[in-house]
């Protein structure tokens, strides 16, 4: 989202009058105007954990069938040494004249 939606809602008239008025509440009416927003939270957590289980769930299943056409292919791992920084090793036979 834009940066200028947050400008915004910090601006909005709206924003500063719910904000202002929860902040004077006393506080048991701050508990009572809580108490709605714990099923919210506890949903968004929730999703989150589904998330975080359907991807497990894509991995669970993707990298044994990935091992699985690697080792039928016979495709081998990189070496490291080809991973870092544009070189590589190689033989040489030094001889002395």
């Amino acid at each position: 989202m834009p940066l200028d939606f947050f400008q915004n809602v910090q601006h909005s008239p709206r924003f500063h009058a719910f904000t202002f008025g929860v902040s004077e509440m006393p506080l048991w009416a701050r508990f009572i105007v809580a108490i709605p927003l714990i099923p919210g939270v506890l949903l968004v957590g929730l999703s989150l954990l589904a998330v975080l289980a359907s991807i497990l769930a894509l991995l669970l299943i993707t990298v044994p069938v990935y091992l699985l056409v690697k080792w039928i292919t016979g495709v081998k791992a990189v070496p490291r040494e080809y991973l870092s920084s544009g070189s590589r090793r190689v033989q040489a036979t030094v001889r002395d004249v």
